[in-house]
Order: C-alpha cells, then structure tokens, then sequence
C-alpha cells in the first residue's frame, strides 16, 4: 500500500512538472 501511495504522489508530481515546462515551450498550445 505505502508503495503504491508513494508512486501516485511521484506520479502527480512527474504530470505536474511536465505540464508546467509543456506550458512554458509551447503556451499558445493548452492542452
């Protein structure tokens, strides 16, 4: 249970921090 609650948290992070830097390359682009 606490790894797969750990791979979630690590998950959000990851899609969080590629949504930014997708934001920042591509802006005119909203996904």
């Amino acid at each position: 249970m606490v790894r797969v609650g750990r791979g979630v948290c690590v998950a959000i992070t990851t899609v969080r921090i590629v949504t930014q830097v997708y934001r920042s390359v591509a802006p005119d682009r909203r996904a």
